[in-house]
């Protein structure tokens, strides 16, 4: 710290008071010549005597004496201001290193998410090579996405009527309401529930655990006839170099499709709608249900995603929980992060968000968000802008701009 800065910490009042000390010093260094010139000429004193001196210098003692406390006053106060200005130093210092602290453990969770992305292998068939195909890093969140809009148009026909009634349990309802208006979400609680139940078949699997797993959560959000009917027939679908199977699969989709467009005019029930659509391909699903068993189609990436997105999640409530951080600088960290982020991830990260599995995201925050030094509040995806570099209006049959309409879009500003 230099002298001026420190000389400035004193404030006017301090230096209106030396400046009247300095003044009262000047007129006693007066004192001497005053008494010396014009004390003889009232008081005569003896000739040949120190009477003068003595007079000058009982007089001038007190003043002295005064001068001196004066200084030392100065002094000591000099070296309090100066103690007060080093705590305040060391506590800038010690919060500028928590700071510091705190950004360089964020950015180590920044690597270690683009470690995870990189670390990521899937293997699975291409039909345009005839042959399995080993896809690794960023790639593979490219043939996640994909598979989950299969999974969409897989089951869409399910939901080719707007009864609530016959696939959500009443209470479920209300809080996807309750979720849709206090977010502002322009979609529909149908397009919701479609996103969580294809998001849960991509993520879980439909293996024998994947499906207790899937089971588990439906419990109290859909009706129990509905989820199994469907959990049924997408378990059905086959993997895609099980070429005999495949064909058989992609017959019943078609003969579903024609049935669909038969009934979209017709007024029936959920129920007997989705008993009719099914009924002119029953012979071919019971022949892929009565087979030996083979391997499903949608084998599940929990395995893959569970600890990415985890960690991914932890790394945003991390750097939106740090008091040592500004919110300005919160922002500029996240951006960080969300660099290492392509935008077929942060299409993940979209569905993963509407699903139920990932609401605490912003749907649903979690409660240590809920304080004053939580930049978000809980709204990570709109603070941070997590998912803004994803192209045009909508990806395939989802409107994500209806989900989160106060994101700031990349493209809508060019």
């Amino acid at each position: 710290m230099n002298k001026k800065k420190e000389l400035e910490t004193f404030g006017t009042e301090f230096w209106l008071v030396v400046d009247f000390f300095i003044l009262i010093m000047l007129i006693l260094c007066l004192f001497p010549i005053i008494l010396g010139k014009y004390l003889p000429k009232i008081i005569e004193f003896p000739p040949n005597s120190g009477t003068i001196g003595d007079t000058i210098g009982g007089t001038m003692g007190p003043f002295v004496a005064i001068i001196a406390s004066a200084l030392t006053f100065l002094a000591f106060w000099i070296q309090f201001k100066a103690n007060e200005q080093q705590k305040a130093d060391m506590g800038e210092q010690k919060e500028q290193y928590a700071a510091e602290r705190a950004e360089t453990r964020f950015l180590e969770m920044v690597k270690i998410c683009r470690d995870n992305i990189n670390e990521l292998k899937y293997e699975k068939y291409s039909k345009t090579h005839g042959k399995m195909i080993t896809h690794e890093g960023r790639r593979v969140a490219v043939i996640i996405f994909r598979e989950f809009t299969e999974c969409l148009d897989d089951i869409d026909f399910l939901f080719w009527s707007d009864a609530f009634d016959y696939y959500v349990n009443d209470d479920y309802q209300k809080e996807l309401q309750k979720i849709v208006k206090n977010n502002k979400i322009e979609s529909s609680i149908l397009d919701m529930i479609k996103i969580d139940i294809a998001y849960h078949i991509i993520y879980f699997g439909l293996g024998t655990e994947g499906r207790v797993s899937i089971e588990h959560n439906f419990k109290h959000k859909y009706k129990v006839d509905f989820s199994t009917n469907l959990l049924n027939f997408i378990s059905i679908k086959p993997k895609l170099e099980d070429n005999i199977r495949f064909k058989t699969w992609n017959e019943i989709i078609q003969r579903i499709q024609s049935n669909v467009e038969v009934l979209k005019n017709m007024s029936i029930s959920a129920e007997k709608g989705f008993t009719m659509i099914l009924s002119d391909a029953k012979e071919k699903i019971e022949s892929l249900k009565g087979t030996n068993p083979y391997e499903k189609y949608y084998g599940g990436h929990q395995h893959r995603l569970g600890h990415y997105f985890r960690h991914l999640f932890n790394s945003y409530v991390y750097l939106d929980s740090r008091k040592e951080i500004s919110n300005d600088d919160k922002y500029l960290l996240s951006k960080l992060l969300r660099a290492q982020l392509s935008t077929y991830e942060q299409a993940l990260i979209l569905i993963n968000s509407i699903s139920s599995l990932g609401m605490s995201w912003e749907y649903k925050p979690k409660d240590k968000l809920q304080v004053d030094h939580s930049y978000s509040k809980g709204k990570l995806i709109t603070t941070y802008n997590v998912i803004t570099n994803l192209p045009g209006e909508h990806l395939n049959q989802i409107k994500y701009k209806d989900f989160y309409p106060q994101v700031k879009y990349e493209f809508d500003e060019m």
